[in-house]
């Protein structure tokens, strides 16, 4: 089993979160304050024995995860993630008085750990994710990726280089930024769109009005964001959720997602593809910082937003 990341001075949550996990996921062993072995939302679809210690779930970072090591389940693991982390928000509002989503219960994650709390809104822990440093070629002036990306380690792995290094610059020159595609790759793979490994987000982002506005027009949208961006540049990038299991029907609910956003944000035609790269908040642009706004705005996922 792989070691598994854990962030540093959590501090302890209330009893009431567990209570939400098992009342979703029945009984749960326990290994720590937060975080046990469980059974999988999506056993029945198991295609390999069943082991005690495939199915976990984490609600130590204020992004509550069930990870099972299983394939054949992975539809009612994201279903079950939903449920479980739109949940846990609206206790956090009742609990607090601040905003239904999770981001608003734990702000201070998002304002001390925002490389880590980024990739645990957007990623499952064995995710493979696409890293590529900016880079501007002789003669232009806008930074592109440097390469096609890394694309060998896991979510949980580049957070443990992260922390091993002291942070997500000393891993990545990031003086031209830092790049991450909006879905999972294949191990190895090139990162295009053929090595997509799950059509979970699409990357929304519109350059054409001022910052200010796209922001509170993505806010205000009703959209399944998972996570909103300030790309230290002249746009916000959003990653909404479109969870769909083809290509096909990635650019169908793409398009609808499109559709619905009102005709003064100017859509970039560009952001098509789900192996798109997007800024990676956290790292360093120039004199600023690409910098996560919030995580997990609106629905829980794209059915959600549908109804």
């Amino acid at each position: 089993m792989p070691l598994r990341y854990k962030s540093k001075g959590v501090p302890e949550l209330p009893s009431d979160f567990r209570q939400v996990a098992e009342e979703l996921l029945g009984s749960i062993d326990w290994q720590d304050a937060h975080s046990g072995f469980c059974k999988c939302p999506g056993e029945h679809l198991h295609t390999r024995p069943t082991g005690h210690r495939d199915c976990k779930v984490f609600i130590d970072d204020g992004v509550p995860t069930i990870h099972c090591f299983h394939d054949s389940c992975q539809d009612e693991v994201i279903a079950a993630n939903f449920r479980l982390r739109s949940t846990i928000g609206k206790m956090a509002y009742r609990m607090n008085g601040q905003s239904g989503t999770i981001s608003g219960h734990n702000r201070s994650a998002i304002e001390q750990r925002p490389f880590e709390t980024f990739l645990k809104a957007c990623f499952q822990p064995d995710d493979i994710l696409s890293f590529a440093p900016g880079t501007i070629l002789e003669g232009e002036t806008r930074a592109i990726p440097e390469h096609g990306g890394i694309n060998v380690f896991t979510r949980d792995q580049w957070l443990e280089r992260a922390d091993a290094k002291g942070g997500i610059e000393r891993l990545f020159s990031t003086r031209h930024g830092l790049y991450l595609r909006i879905n999972p790759v294949a191990r190895k793979s090139n990162g295009s769109d053929k090595d997509v490994a799950a059509f979970r987000h699409t990357l929304i982002e519109s350059d054409k009005i001022p910052k200010e506005d796209q922001e509170r027009i993505l806010r205000d949208s009703g959209l399944p964001i998972a996570a909103l961006i300030d790309s230290g540049g002249e746009s916000i990038h959003a990653w909404v959720r479109v969870e769909a299991k083809t290509k096909e029907e990635f650019h169908e609910r793409r398009e609808r997602l499109w559709e619905s956003l009102p005709e003064g944000f100017i859509i970039d035609g560009q952001n098509k593809n789900p192996s798109r790269f997007s800024r990676c908040p956290g790292a360093r642009r120039g004199e600023v910082f690409q910098k996560l706004l919030d995580v997990n705005l609106g629905p829980a996922s794209f059915e959600e937003w549908e109804k």
